[in-house]
C-alpha cells in the first residue's frame, strides 16, 4: 500500500492537478458565498444534516457546532412540529429520484431565537452506494416567508370582508357545504339564520356613512360573541349576516312523518328549536338591539339603535347551500314584514310562495327587457302594459284626471297583482325600469288624447313612486326625459309620493323633489293617514293634492271613526289650500257619504281601462280645467 508521503510526491510532480482543485475549491466557496440560499446535504440514513453552507448562520442563525450537535434529532429542533410528516415524506423519496432530478418542498424552520421562518427546499440526489441507492442529497432552501405572508393576506382578503374581518360569502358556503357533509352522516339538519339590521339605513342618512360602517363592525363583534366558536357568522351583503350553526343536534326533517315522531316537521319538534336555535336567536336579537355610540360627521359622538330581523332555515342532507340560503333570506322578509327585531322559520308552508316569487321576478324581467329579439309569432310572452282610472270631481261629476295603473301578465297570460309584482320589483332593483316603464307609456297616452280632442287637453297625470324609486339618483333626468320625448307641459304631471316615503326621505331625495317641483311638476302625497306624517311634513315638499287611503273609505259609513277621519283630512286640505282625493269609492253609500268639495276615485265611478277603451270613457264625461293639482298616474293596484 502507499505511503502517505508517496502520496504527496505524486501530487507535487502533478502542479497542474493541484492548482485545478484549487481553483475548483475556491469557485464553490466564492458561490456559496454570494447566494441567499441555504445550502446543505443531507445523510439520508440518519437523517441529519452532513454539511451545511454559511448562509445557514446567516438566516436561522445556528451554528455549524450546533447543528452538528443536533445530528438526527434536527428534526424535532429545528423543524415546526406540524410539519414533520410532509418532510419525511419528502425525505423518503429521494431514494426514487433520478440524478439532476428536483423534489421541493415547503415547510417551516425555526430559528435559534425561537421564531419560525417559511422556507421553500430543492432535494435532489447526491451521493450513491456501489448498489446505486442514494445515501445523500444535495438541498437548496431558500427564505419564502414573505410569499407565505402574503399568500395569506390575499387568502383572506378573497375569503372575508374587509370591514368586519368577518367571512365573506365564498367562506360562508364552503362551510355550509362542510357542515351539511358532517351532518348528513348523522342525519341531522344545520340552522342557517339569515339577519338583515333595521333601521341602518337611518344611522346612514342621520350621521353618515363612516357611522354606518362603526355599526356594522360593532354588529359583527356583537353577533361573534353572542354566538359559540363552532358557528360561523358572515357578512353577505350592506347590513345582512348570515349564520351557521355548526353543532345543532335538531334532527333531519321529513315532511310525510307524523307529529312526534322521528324526523316529523319544524311545528312537532319546537322542544328542539326552541333549547338550541331559539335560544341562538334571542341572543342575537338582545345582543344588536344595544345602542352603538358612534362618531357623527357633524355632531360628534352619537348613540344609535337598530334591529335585526331574522329568517331561519333548517337544511338537511342533499340541500344546496345556495338554496338553503335563499329560504332563510325568504323567511327573514317575513320576518321584516311583521315588524323590527323578529324572526320566521322557513318551511313547507311558504315553499310555493318562494317559487311564485321566483315566477313574478322572471316574469319582471322578461316585460321589461326591450333588447330582446322580437318573439316568434304564436310564442306567448310576459307582457307589461299600462291601464287608466279616471278621477272626478264629484260636485261637477267632471273628470279632473287619470291615474295609470301598471299591469303585468306572464307568459301564459295569467294577470299578476300589483300587490305581488310591486314588492318583487322593489327587492329585485326592477322598480326602477319598471318605473320608466310607467312614465313613458303614460306620458305617451296622455299625448295622444290630447292631441285627438283639445277639450283633452287640460287632463293631467302623475307617477307613483316607490320608495326605492325616489331614492334613485337619476330620477330627475327619468323624468325630464319623460316630459320632452311626449312633449308635455311639467305642470302637467303630478308626482305622487306615499307618506311613508315622505317620512323616511332624505336629503338628497328631498333635492330632487324639489328640483323637479321648480321645473314645474306637481307633487301629491299618497296614502296620508297610514303612516305617522303631521303637518311639519307637509312644509318639506310642498304638495298640492292630498289623497285619503282606502282603507278609510272601506269602513263608511258604519264606522264613525272613518267618516271623521275623513272629514278631517278634506278640512285640512281645504284650509291649506291643497285638493282633497278620496280613493276606493265602491258603493253608493261610500259616495253619500263623503264630505262636500273632495275628488272621488273608485271602481263605482269607473273601472281601469287599456289606453284604447279609455279615449271611448273620455268621449262621455267633460274634462275639467287644472287647478291646483291633477290625479295621477301609479303604479300600484287599482282604486
Amino acid at each position: 500500500m502507499d505511503s502517505a508521503l508517496s502520496k504527496v510526491n505524486r501530487v507535487v510532480q502533478r502542479p497542474g492537478a493541484v492548482a485545478r482543485r484549487v481553483d475548483e475549491i475556491a469557485f464553490h466557496r466564492a458561490l456559496l458565498a454570494v447566494i441567499s440560499e441555504i445550502v446543505h446535504t443531507v445523510d439520508l440514513h440518519t437523517p441529519s444534516f452532513a454539511w451545511a453552507g454559511p448562509v445557514m448562520v446567516e438566516i436561522l442563525g445556528w451554528t455549524p457546532a450546533q447543528i452538528e450537535a443536533m445530528g438526527a434529532d434536527i428534526r424535532f429542533i429545528a423543524y415546526h412540529h406540524d410539519d414533520l410528516a410532509r418532510i419525511r415524506a419528502a425525505d423518503e423519496s429521494v431514494p426514487g429520484l433520478r440524478d439532476g432530478q428536483v423534489l421541493e418542498t415547503r415547510f417551516r424552520l425555526r430559528h435559534v431565537d425561537g421564531h419560525y421562518r417559511w422556507v421553500a427546499r430543492r432535494l435532489t440526489p447526491l451521493r450513491r452506494s456501489v448498489s446505486g441507492a442514494v445515501t445523500h442529497a444535495m438541498a437548496a432552501t431558500r427564505d419564502v416567508s414573505d410569499a407565505v405572508r402574503l399568500d395569506e393576506r390575499l387568502t383572506r382578503a378573497a375569503l372575508h370582508d374587509p370591514l368586519t374581518g368577518l367571512p365573506s360569502r365564498a367562506l360562508l358556503l364552503d362551510r355550509l357545504a362542510t357542515a351539511l357533509q358532517r351532518r348528513s352522516r348523522s342525519g341531522g339538519v344545520v340552522p342557517v339564520l339569515f339577519c338583515n339590521l333595521d333601521g341602518f339605513k337611518r344611522v346612514n342618512d342621520t350621521s353618515g356613512h363612516r357611522a354606518g360602517d362603526e355599526v356594522l363592525v360593532a354588529t359583527a363583534e356583537r353577533l361573534r360573541r353572542a354566538l359559540r366558536p363552532q358557528d360561523t357568522v358572515a357578512r353577505v351583503g350592506g347590513d345582512e349576516f348570515v349564520i351557521v350553526v355548526e353543532s345543532s343536534q335538531l334532527r333531519a326533517v321529513d315532511r310525510d312523518a307524523p307529529p312526534g315522531s322521528p324526523g316529523a316537521p319544524v311545528e312537532s319538534i319546537r322542544g328542539d328549536l326552541h333549547s338550541e336555535t331559539l335560544g341562538i336567536i334571542a341572543r342575537l336579537i338582545e345582543a344588536v338591539s344595544e345602542p352603538v355610540s358612534v362618531h357623527d360627521d357633524s355632531e360628534g359622538v352619537t348613540a344609535h339603535t337598530v334591529s335585526v330581523s331574522i329568517g331561519v332555515s333548517f337544511a338537511a342532507r342533499g340541500n344546496d347551500p345556495e338554496e338553503v340560503i335563499r329560504q332563510a333570506d325568504s323567511a327573514m322578509y317575513r320576518a321584516k314584514a311583521s315588524g323590527q327585531g323578529r324572526y320566521q322559520v322557513f318551511d313547507g308552508s311558504f315553499r310555493a310562495e318562494v317559487v311564485e316569487r321566483g315566477h313574478i321576478e322572471q316574469s319582471l324581467r322578461a316585460a321589461l327587457a326591450p333588447d330582446l329579439p322580437t318573439p316568434d309569432a304564436g310564442v306567448p310572452q310576459a307582457a307589461f302594459s299600462v291601464m287608466y282610472q279616471p278621477m272626478f270631481d264629484l260636485s261637477t261629476m267632471e273628470i279632473t284626471g287619470v291615474e295609470g295603473l301598471a299591469r303585468l301578465t306572464d307568459a301564459y297570460g295569467v294577470a299578476l297583482p300589483p300587490d305581488q309584482f310591486i314588492p318583487v320589483a322593489e327587492e329585485t332593483g326592477l322598480i326602477a325600469r319598471l318605473g320608466r316603464a310607467v312614465l313613458e307609456t303614460a306620458c305617451h297616452d296622455l299625448a295622444d288624447w290630447h292631441g285627438r280632442f283639445s277639450a283633452w287637453r287640460e287632463l293631467g297625470l302623475a307617477v307613483n313612486l316607490s320608495a326605492r324609486q325616489v331614492g334613485l339618483i337619476d330620477l330627475v333626468s327619468d323624468v325630464r326625459g319623460a316630459l320632452r320625448r311626449s312633449g308635455l307641459a311639467p305642470a302637467q304631471l303630478t308626482l305622487e309620493i306615499a307618506e311613508s316615503v315622505l317620512l323616511d326621505a332624505d336629503h338628497s331625495t328631498i333635492s330632487a323633489l324639489t328640483e323637479l317641483q321648480l321645473d314645474g311638476v306637481r307633487m301629491s302625497l299618497d296614502d296620508f293617514g297610514t303612516g305617522s306624517a303631521s303637518l311639519r311634513y307637509l312644509a318639506r315638499v310642498p304638495v298640492g293634492t292630498v289623497k285619503v287611503d282606502r282603507s278609510f273609505t272601506a269602513g263608511m259609513p258604519a264606522d264613525p271613526a272613518c267618516v271623521a277621519i275623513v272629514r278631517a283630512v278634506a278640512a285640512l286640505s281645504r284650509e291649506l289650500g291643497m285638493a282633497c282625493v278620496v280613493e276606493g269609492i265602491e258603493t253608493a253609500a261610500q259616495l253619500e257619504a263623503l264630505p262636500e268639495g273632495v275628488q272621488g276615485q273608485g271602481f263605482l265611478l269607473g273601472r281601469p281601462l287599456v289606453a284604447s277603451r279609455f279615449g271611448e270613457f273620455l268621449s262621455r264625461y267633460p274634462v275639467a280645467a287644472q287647478r291646483q293639482a291633477s290625479p295621477a298616474v301609479s303604479q300600484g293596484a287599482s282604486g
